[in-house]
C-alpha cells in the first residue's frame, strides 16, 4: 500500500465531505446556474441528499483502489 496520488485524495475528500453534510442534514446553498445540456442545478441538493451513503462509500472505495494502484515511473528511472 501506499499513499494516494493528491488529486485522488482532495476528490474523495469532497465526495466524502458532501455525503456526511447531507446526510445531516445542513443547509448548503447551490446558486442555480442554467445550462443548456445540463439543465438546471435546482435538483442537486435532492440527489446529493438522496445518495448521501452512495458519496461516501464512493469516495472510500477509490480511496482503497488508489492505494493499491502501483507506483509510476518517471522519464528519469525513479518512482515517483
Amino acid at each position: 500500500m501506499r499513499a494516494p496520488s493528491i488529486a485522488i485524495f482532495i476528490v474523495t475528500v469532497i465526495l466524502a465531505f458532501a455525503g456526511v453534510w447531507e446526510y445531516v442534514g445542513a443547509p448548503v446553498r447551490i446558486p442555480e446556474i442554467v445550462l443548456p445540456i445540463v439543465g438546471s442545478t435546482r435538483e442537486i441538493p435532492a440527489f446529493l441528499t438522496a445518495n448521501a451513503f452512495w458519496l461516501v462509500f464512493l469516495a472510500w472505495v477509490l480511496l482503497a483502489i488508489a492505494t493499491l494502484l502501483p507506483h509510476t515511473k518517471n522519464k528519469a528511472g525513479s518512482v515517483a
